[in-house]
């Protein structure tokens, strides 16, 4: 058994992390910008209505990530795999798993180059890591499977403690979108330090592309994005006592040029007043007041090879879907 799993909590009990949780409630209401942190969209009714966003024909990257995985992951594979010895094992730590399909390829992939393997999936939302462990065990029984609710480097700082697995680190979708550039960079130098050389990160990127295109995937036709944001009001009605009424909310996405990222908001219909009462406190909303729910980056080519570099990271390898529309790249920490 590896550090790593040494360390991993049992995602069933229940998750210390309503302190957090209050904090960062009473952090965003009370800003003179008012935001949510989109950490929080993903409890059991976010995690269902996000996989019904990514069967939705706006929402292009969940399918153009998986039809690269489909393609490549015999290639990403032999990737992670090079020079690495018969006896050391392959440490896959999956960040921000969901209960998403997409592993699933490079899990094939990983049987079929016969080399042993251990599967660790990192979480906030018990509710999906509970779902992706049902599905995951249902079609490969035999699987060593380990997981974990919480933030990712309470877990991963442990990572260079362990010289006898190489390490690939998925973080799949577009995840990293949700931080700004500095963000991006603080994130991948922490994640840089917790690892060993040779080690691997397996990273997803949306590309920028025609605007409207982009626009439509977080503003469907449908209202299930606008329901995804509402929810974020929901469970703080559930899990912190709140009094949030949706009907007075809508969901508005837009496009900020000048940041390359699109952004969504929960838009106030009329002036109203707050309660919250874990917090025990009243945070007042004005008349068309937005509440900022989400970033999600958009990135050239220039812009992730540069980041890259910038945290001492090396690219081997990019994958493309076919409409130039997402990208994965493999780096390694050599």
């Amino acid at each position: 058994m590896n550090i790593l799993t040494e360390r991993l909590i049992d995602y069933k009990t229940q998750s210390n992390y309503i302190n957090q949780f209050m904090q960062d409630i009473h952090l965003g209401l009370s800003s003179e910008s008012k935001f949510i942190p989109s950490k929080y969209f993903y409890d059991e009714k976010g995690s269902a209505i996000f996989k019904e966003i990514t069967n939705l024909p706006e929402y292009y990257p969940t399918e153009s990530e998986r039809s690269i995985l489909k393609i490549y992951s015999d290639q990403i594979i032999t990737g992670a795999l090079r020079n690495i010895p018969e006896n050391k094992k392959l440490n896959i730590i999956e960040l921000g798993a969901g209960d998403s399909d997409k592993p699933y390829h490079l899990i094939d992939a990983l049987y079929k180059a016969n080399h042993k393997f251990t599967y660790n999936a990192i979480d906030i939302s018990p509710d999906a890591l509970n779902d992706f462990e049902i599905n995951l065990k249902n079609k490969y029984p035999d699987i060593e499977f380990n997981g974990i609710a919480g933030e990712y480097f309470n877990t991963l700082e442990h990572l260079e403690e362990d010289q006898s697995c190489r390490n690939l680190v998925l973080f799949l979708g577009s995840n990293i979108g949700n931080l700004d550039l500095n963000q991006a960079a603080k994130f991948l130098n922490h994640l840089k330090e917790c690892m060993n050389p040779e080690d691997f990160i397996l990273i997803g990127f949306d590309l920028a592309k025609d605007m409207q295109t982009m626009i439509n995937a977080y503003s469907d036709s449908a209202g299930i994005t606008e329901q995804f944001n509402l929810n974020l009001l929901k469970r703080i009605n559930k899990e912190l006592g709140g009094n949030f009424e949706t009907d007075n909310f809508f969901h508005y996405a837009t496009y900020n040029a000048h940041k390359g990222a699109m952004e969504s908001f929960l838009i106030s219909t009329k002036h109203q007043k707050i309660s919250i009462d874990y917090l025990k406190r009243n945070y007042v909303v004005e008349e068309f007041e937005a509440i900022h729910t989400e970033y999600s980056f958009k990135y050239t080519h220039k812009q992730i090879q540069d980041l890259a570099a910038s945290c001492g990271l090396q690219v081997t390898e990019k994958f493309l879907d076919d409409q130039n529309y997402f990208t994965n790249y493999l780096l390694t920490c050599k």
